[in-house]
């Protein structure tokens, strides 16, 4: 009988959403409750007067004294089908400074019984001033704040998207146990909005518009950060001796790159003091006294389960200081690397800038070194996978915490890059880039069987004739049963002759929007359900290519159970197919072409691949990213302001993501791209950084970037970049992926009247500048706006 209540949410589901508007949840004091007993916590109803109308309020009030830990809450009688409705709201107002940890608002959800004995969901995401509840540094005291969510989050957090009942949960063990903590909140409510993504829409229009760079001080950047400091210093450095070691177990248990990352913490102390930190690894150099202070590497020597709990199935890593001893350590070796990072620059001033060996990370040097950050750290990333596709700059990107580095078009076989492993890639791929080809090689096999590949219209560049011709490396005629079984044995045949520890076969179709058009390639296509999809349907061809792949994937399995195909979903396959698709492809979202770079992709503009993407994420249970938003770079596009938007949609909807760029490495060799990084560097870091958690405040990551880069000149320029940056977020031009550094700087520069102004920043910061590294990365930026000056000033010759 128990299975037979489970049909009631069902039958639930099956109605879709209501027609009524809005659910106002009562604030009268009678209507809610204290969870447990309700010593030290009073309710109140009241009225607030806000904008000449009078509105209900619940006032919530707690004595610390009495009860530091509890939840408010209202309970549905029945159960609330959050479905209904599509958005819910309130205000909310305190007496004290709310940090992120003293207030949460949730959903319970109503088991089968109809009580609320599951276990709590998650913290459905509320915004107050942009920022999740969850990772918002505090409410300033006095102040009412508009929450405003998605009832779709809380869905994905509800099994049967029934709600026992919503409340607030409250932790005030640090607050001042002699001051009454009051709370009010008014209009809670859920309803429907028409588009679910209006408010989101309007948020930015109202940034856009009111848009100013941030010139205060920024002089707290060039310091340890406020929070997660010891109580007292724990010495490295002092008078030219090493104060501690680096250690870790060594034992074969920690991967490689726990190694590499004692080796980057003893370089970066050199760098810095000019002191070698002594490194030891095994049990005995863990547990051997020595009298020297320890920074203890990896999980294997010492780790809170709890903590490991948190930080399973990320690289997400935990810091901890017990006396003389310094825990650094992730569930993953990459945790512990990127927990050394953290390490180093939140001790220093140091900062990895940009890829360039010569000048790209800059720092002060000095003679003793303590460590005062890093005590109860654990920092998990709002993403599975991270990075740029490229063969150049691992370093750099290891070291801003990226995971994912597969390298550049023409094919990366990744197990043959040892360096990506010792920068703990995320996974080991076979192949990459467009390399369908690479299954059923033209060189092989075209001379003779024609008939496996595209039958395509082909235009002559010389007669402009058109002719329907067999082409090589134009997809497959995938209706050719010879070319699924060919295809299908050249793919085991790959993984047979690769390493054990493959984990991706990656299989890209052609850049190019060609298919075969043979009979067979263009007959309707019926699926098992009876769905048919004729060739006019715009998911027709995305049908035809996972069908294949489907039945390419089952076989490779049989073999290779673990093994799984990571393809693009990219030109037609970025519509989402009619047929199921195997839970062992793993499709790559490519969001190309954009129609503007400036908007975020909930905007009505670029909404269409949103669309997509939420089709996507109902079908596959794994998705990643493939972006562009390392492109168009040689004019600084201050694409991080749209891309902190994107990158919460991302990570709500896939593991993560990675971006093309012009992977040719940060170098001033021929071949180079380092006049790239000259002048768009800040971009590429701060992009980066919002990789790990999109809701990071993007002003203040750049005034962090711009005082530790440029040091003395920073004022100047972030004049100088703050100026460009207004001009580009304001202007309705749209902008693309093929900007280009000239034409840019005709629009936002020189049309602007900008020149002279921002001219003047740079000479200023010529003049202030005193660090040798900055002087470096000032003159670069000065000879890239003066090189694109005179290109956009100069007539283009007619061909």
């Amino acid at each position: 009988m128990r299975r037979l209540f489970w049909l009631i949410p069902l039958a639930v589901l099956a109605l879709g959403v209501s027609a009524q508007e809005e659910l106002v949840i009562p604030l009268e004091a009678s209507a809610w409750r204290v969870q447990g007993k309700s010593d030290g916590v009073t309710l109140a109803g009241g009225v607030l007067e806000r904008g000449g109308a009078k509105i209900p309020v619940l006032e919530i009030t707690i004595d610390p004294a009495v009860r530091q830990k509890g939840e408010v809450y209202y309970l549905f009688r029945p159960p609330l089908d959050v479905g209904k409705y599509s958005d819910y709201s309130f205000q909310i107002c305190s007496n004290i400074r709310l940090e992120s940890e003293m207030l949460s608002f949730r959903f319970m959800e109503s088991n089968w019984k109809g009580n609320s004995a599951r276990p709590l969901t998650k913290s459905a995401k509320v915004f107050w001033a942009g920022l999740p509840l969850t990772q918002r540094v505090s409410l300033l005291p006095g102040v009412f704040y508009d929450a405003k969510g998605e009832t779709a989050t809380v869905r994905t957090a509800l099994l049967t998207r029934l709600a026992m009942r919503i409340g607030f949960v409250f932790n005030l063990q640090d607050a001042d146990p002699a001051q009454p903590v009051k709370i009010q909140v008014a209009g809670l409510r859920l309803f429907n909005g028409k588009d679910p993504y209006a408010g989101r829409v309007a948020a930015w229009d109202r940034f856009i518009r009111d848009y100013k760079p941030d010139y205060s001080d920024f002089s707290k950047y060039l310091l340890p950060p406020e929070t997660g400091r010891m109580k007292e210093p724990f010495p490295v450095v002092k008078d030219g001796r090493a104060l501690a070691e680096i250690v870790y177990t060594g034992d074969g248990t920690e991967p490689e790159c726990v190694a590499v990352a004692a080796e980057e913490l003893q370089s970066a102390v050199l760098a810095i003091t000019g002191v070698r930190l002594p490194i030891s690894n095994g049990w005995n150099a863990v547990k051997r006294k020595t009298g020297k202070n320890k920074i203890v590497l990896g999980k294997r020597a010492y780790a809170d389960g709890a903590v490991l709990k948190r930080l399973s199935g990320t690289d997400g890593f935990a810091i901890s200081r017990d006396g003389d001893s310094l825990y650094v350590y992730g569930i993953e070796g990459k945790g512990t690397m990127n927990g050394v990072y953290a390490l180093i620059e939140n001790n220093t001033d140091l900062i990895w800038a940009r890829p360039h060996r010569e000048f790209g990370t800059v720092f002060t040097k000095k003679k003793d070194l303590s460590f005062v950050w890093g005590d109860n750290i654990v920092d998990v990333p709002d993403s599975r996978t991270r990075g740029w596709n490229g063969y150049q700059d691992i370093e750099w990107m290891a070291r801003n915490r990226c995971n994912a580095f597969y390298g550049g078009g023409g094919g990366d076989i990744t197990w043959t890059n040892a360096k990506k492993r010792r920068y703990g890639i995320h996974l080991t791929r076979h192949c990459y880039g467009h390399n369908i080809g690479h299954f059923i090689p033209a060189k092989q096999y075209y001379a003779e069987h024609p008939e496996y590949y595209s039958l395509i219209d082909f235009r002559d560049r010389k007669t402009k004739r058109v002719s329907r011709q067999r082409k090589a490396w134009n997809q497959y005629c995938f209706s050719n049963p010879e070319v699924k079984r060919i295809f299908t044995e050249n793919a085991l045949d790959m993984l047979r002759r690769a390493p054990e520890s493959i984990d991706l076969l990656t299989v890209d179709m052609d850049d190019t929007l060609n298919s075969c058009l043979c009979e067979n390639c263009m007959k309707s296509i019926r699926l098992p359900d009876g769905t048919v999809v004729d060739n006019g349907d715009i998911a027709f061809r995305s049908t035809q290519y996972f069908l294949f792949l489907n039945d390419v994937i089952a076989a490779v399995n049989r073999e290779f159970p673990h093994v799984k195909i990571k393809t693009l979903a990219y030109f037609w396959t970025v519509i989402p197919p009619k047929c199921a698709v195997h839970p062992n492809i793993v499709p790559e979202f490519a969001v190309y072409p954009r129609p503007n770079d400036k908007t975020p992709l909930y905007h009505p503009e670029n909404r269409m691949y949103l669309d997509y993407l939420e089709e996507w994420a109902k079908k596959s249970p794994r998705i990643d990213v493939y972006n562009y938003h390392g492109l168009g770079l040689e004019f600084p596009r201050p694409l991080s302001e749209p891309n902190a938007e994107d990158f919460k949609l991302f990570h709500k909807y896939t593991r993560g993501m990675s971006s093309e760029y012009r992977h040719s490495g940060d170098r001033d060799t021929k071949g180079g791209e380092s006049k790239i990084w000259d002048y768009s560097a800040m971009e590429f870091w701060v992009q980066t950084r919002l990789y790990w958690n999109p809701s990071q405040n993007v002003e203040q990551l750049r005034k962090y970037y711009i005082a530790r880069t440029f040091r003395e000149a920073a004022p100047a320029m972030e004049r100088f970049y703050g100026a460009i940056r207004e001009a580009w977020l304001k202007s309705p031009a749209r902008s693309g992926i093929g900007a280009s550094g000239a034409a840019s700087t005709k629009v936002y520069v020189v049309d602007t009247g900008l020149e002279n102004v921002l001219r003047g920043n740079l000479e200023e910061a010529a003049k202030l500048v005193k660090h040798p590294v900055s002087a470096e990365l000032v003159k670069r930026v000065r000879a890239r706006f003066e090189e694109y000056l005179t290109q956009a000033k100069t007539p283009k010759k007619k061909k």
